[in-house]
């Protein structure tokens, strides 16, 4: 009896991975012919008319995203170039020394000024705007 069950139970497993194996297999199969539809029912819209402008529409906006891309990433390693630049400058010790001696000129100059009563340090700065006579109004 034992060997008996034992042989029904081993013909049960067989036909289940036999069934399990066919079941795969159709389904591999389905899986292929809607892969097979979709492929080819996206050639026949790039061959139509509306899918060729579509997909020329799509290419010319990817370029215009691309070339914007690129475009901002230029810009911004020249920024980082001219940041770079600029630090460079300021510890050079040259043009330390040339802007100290300017800003203390500046400074000498304007309390030179103020000691022989050229200007009052306590009013307000007169704001003077000249017009060019070719752009006046009237």
């Amino acid at each position: 009896i034992e060997l008996r069950e034992k042989r029904a139970a081993d013909r049960a497993n067989r036909l289940a991975d036999a069934a399990a194996d066919s079941a795969a297999t159709r389904l591999q199969c389905l899986q292929r012919r809607r892969t097979a539809r979709r492929h080819v029912s996206a050639q026949r819209y790039l061959a139509s008319d509306l899918g060729a402008a579509r997909d020329k529409g799509a290419l010319a906006l990817q370029t215009q995203i691309r070339a914007r891309r690129s475009r901002n990433a230029a810009k911004l390693a020249a920024d980082r170039r001219l940041d770079e630049k600029a630090l460079g400058l300021l510890a050079d010790p040259n043009f330390q020394r040339m802007i100290h001696a300017a800003l203390q000129d500046t400074c000498f100059n304007l309390i030179q000024e103020a000691l022989h009563g050229e200007f009052d340090v306590a009013a307000a700065p007169i704001h003077r705007v000249l017009l060019d006579p070719a752009r006046s109004l009237g």
